[in-house]
């Protein structure tokens, strides 16, 4: 056995050691005495202890927990990252790297209960550490000290290379409505670069690129943190001098502060349409995006995120289990400081993107009698849901310190933002909600339209030309592909739109849906479903085998939708919508497309972007100064 071979080999106990103490174990598990009973209303404002060019450091010792833990977050940015796709990627490949990496260099310090997690952003890098107070500051130092000088293997760099190729590679099979989402952000976010150019970057990239960039990163770097938990003021200054010592950088200037910036977009509606970069897929998406009032604005938020929980239900169950328009259907709010809010519908279906973005807008233009009809008492009780939500106290030291962080990397630093919010709700009613539906979201009335759709195209799915968009509605084109969507014909667009024409013109609606399918009938393919779904009918119900042919197309979603697009086409060519109202800049200029009905088709998104706003950084609330001059 192995004690016998021991005992005749001494050389063999040369192989044997037991592990290095682990130094990431605490000793002190000491904490302050409580000042008094937690208040109703958590109020946590942390202490600005240094702001200088090269630092900003907030602090606050829990006076809620009395645990014996910790919370530290990092935050170093750098003008780097984002000037270029190529820069981004190697960047993304370098947090990876450093992930690998320190799993093995760190793993003593999760079997003490601590853990740290490395994020990168357009801006800088993130890191924060929780986990027992003590050795809280020996872990951050470790993970920047092991960032900062520790060189990439080339076997890791290989390994990672990989593995980010295969993410960019399973990426073109993402769902059309996360390509809609990745094309919309790099629409309205400045320098967002999408997967496509940053996948086709990646194959440039060398290790030798990998190590210059990395030292290249920490050239010119500023510092924001916030320490909070079983922490004095002095450990907290002790640990940010050891960080700044340890990375060892040049004071970035404001003028080089990097920054998330959003396009203010010109009143307008525009359309930004792609196809999907999965050939084999077979669905189309549509995500439109509604601008509604000012983030920074609390009431303006508060009421759209009222109006928001009161839509979602509706929106989900119009489109999706009435309509049927597809499987994936809903409805969200987002938001970037001091950038607008913005209201996200999104629909994901095998019908034609122009006809999803027409019920969409049909949708809205018939909603606002829902506002007018809402319940006075359901409304108070969302908002006394909504009021006592924000007033649930805190749970973890963690969630105090994302709640300050939040505050802090927002640039408002408004603490107090939860009880402005909790006031700001009492005065909400059904007239606010009314008037955010009004201002913003309903294109008739909405004096400053501002809605951005993003189209993606399924490869069977044959896209408008220029020409086209140009001399035909929407509708028309919508109602051109649902026909030989449905029945498998080729239909011209200039006999359909005259035909639309004169049937809404000699007063012929009623008949329309009949004449039109007596001219395309539907395909053998729909006849053939269509007779299985009433055999199955007539057998639950016991009726007649006889049915009219005309009924049994309409009963057919594909049959319906041609009927509902075409009641759309029939009340345009009476009434045809003018988004020319909502817009006085002419992109015609920059070489843009605008339909007859006023919406602009985005083709070129750089271009486009060089002429909008951006928006500007926040305002912080109150004059930062640091409780210690350096």
């Amino acid at each position: 056995n192995l004690t016998t071979d021991l005992g005749r080999d001494s050389t063999m106990s040369n192989y044997f050691h037991l592990p290095k103490p682990n130094d990431f174990f605490p000793e002190d598990f000491s904490v302050p005495e409580s000042t008094g009973p937690r208040p109703k209303l958590d109020k946590s404002v942390p202490t600005l202890l240094k702001y200088n060019a090269g630092l900003e450091l907030w602090y606050r010792q829990d006076d809620k927990f009395y645990l014996p833990k910790g919370f530290i977050n990092v935050e170093i940015k750098s003008p780097v990252i984002n000037v270029s796709p190529r820069n981004r990627v190697i960047f993304d490949l370098l947090c990876a790297c450093w992930y690998y990496t320190l799993t093995e260099e760190l793993y003593s310090s999760t079997c003490a209960g601590l853990s740290y997690s490395i994020s990168g952003c357009s801006t800088g890098l993130d890191i924060n550490v929780v986990g027992f107070s003590q050795k809280l500051p020996l872990l951050i130092e470790r993970v920047i000290s092991n960032m900062r000088r520790l060189d990439i293997k080339e076997s890791v760099f290989n390994d990672c290379l990989k593995k980010l190729q295969e993410n960019f590679s399973s990426g073109r099979l993402a769902s059309v409505l996360d390509q809609a989402s990745s094309w919309g952000n790099q629409l309205l976010m400045y320098s967002n670069w999408h997967s496509t150019m940053l996948e086709k970057s990646l194959n440039e990239v060398t290790y030798e690129m990998l190590n210059s960039f990395a030292q290249m990163l920490f050239d010119q770097v500023r510092i924001k943190m916030l320490v909070t938990g079983n922490f004095t003021e002095q450990q907290a200054m002790d640990t940010a001098s050891k960080v700044q010592k340890i990375i060892n950088s040049q004071i970035l200037s404001s003028c080089q502060m990097p920054s998330v910036r959003l396009a203010q977009l010109d009143p307008g509606y525009y359309v930004l349409p792609k196809t999907s970069l999965n050939k084999e897929n077979t669905q189309s998406a549509v995500i439109a995006n509604i601008q509604l009032g000012r983030a920074n604005d609390i009431c303006e938020w508060l009421s759209s995120a009222v109006f928001h929980y009161i839509f979602n239900t509706s929106f989900f169950d119009q489109l999706r289990t009435k309509e049927q328009l597809g499987y994936v259907v809903y409805s969200s709010m987002n938001s970037f400081a001091n950038g607008n809010i913005q209201l996200i519908l999104a629909v994901q279906s095998e019908y034609n993107p122009i006809y999803l973005s027409l019920r969409i807008t049909e949708f809205l233009r018939t909603y606002r009698q829902s506002l007018i009809d809402l319940d006075e008492e359901n409304l108070a009780n969302i908002i006394k849901s909504e009021s006592m939500s924000l007033q649930e106290q805190l749970k973890t030291i963690t969630g105090e310190a994302s709640r300050m962080w939040s505050a802090i990397d927002g640039g408002e630093y408004d603490f107090e933002l939860i009880s402005k919010q909790v006031e700001c709700l009492e005065t909400i009613g059904k007239q606010d909600i009314i008037k955010l539906w009004d201002t913003f979201v309903n294109p008739d009335t909405a004096p400053q339209y501002m809605r951005t759709d993003v189209h993606i195209w399924s490869t069977n799915t044959h896209q408008p030309s220029f020409e086209e968009l140009e001399k035909h509605p929407a509708s028309i084109l919508a109602l051109q592909r649902l026909v030989k969507h449905g029945t498998n014909h080729d239909i011209n667009l200039e006999e359909l739109d005259a035909f639309v024409k004169t049937a809404s013109a000699d007063g012929g609606q009623d008949n329309a849906f009949e004449r039109l399918m007596t001219l395309y009938p539907a395909s053998q393919e729909v006849v053939q479903d269509q007779s299985a779904d009433d055999d199955d009918d007539d057998d639950d119900n016991n009726s007649s085998s006889e049915s009219n042919s005309n009924n049994s197309n309409i009963a057919n979603p594909k049959i319906q939708k041609i009927k509902t697009s075409l009641q759309m086409a029939l009340a345009s060519a009476v009434n045809a919508p003018d988004y020319c109202k909502h817009c006085s800049v002419d992109f015609g200029n920059i070489g843009m497309c605008q339909t007859c009905e006023g919406i602009w088709i985005i083709d070129d998104i750089a271009r486009f972007q060089s002429t909008q706003r951006l928006n500007g950084l926040p305002t912080p609330i109150t004059k930062l100064i640091p409780k210690y001059k350096d």
